[in-house]
């Protein structure tokens, strides 16, 4: 599944703001983030179909796959919790 993630992911060579890490990170937090649903859904916490879950699944993906980032994390101005300084 985190495969097909990074598949829905535009083209790195066509993205100039492509960070590999970040496309993996993506992807696994995609990934935990749909089995702990499907896991709690298993269990009867949540009370619906399963086609509504399927397709709050695969939407949450397209979406994931349509989000702009702009430039880098540690470029983005303004940002309110900026990457720590690292001490050597």
């Amino acid at each position: 599944m985190a495969a097909v993630g990074r598949e829905l992911r535009p083209d790195p060579d066509h993205d100039p703001d492509h960070d590999p890490l970040d496309a993996a990170m993506s992807a696994y937090a995609l990934v935990s983030g749909a089995l702990e649903l499907v896991a709690v859904w298993m269990r009867g916490e949540f009370d619906t179909a399963r086609d509504q879950l399927t397709d709050l699944i695969a939407r949450q993906l397209l979406q994931a796959a349509e989000y702009p980032r702009p430039g880098g994390f540690a470029s983005r101005p303004g940002d309110p919790f900026p990457p720590a300084a690292v001490e050597d």
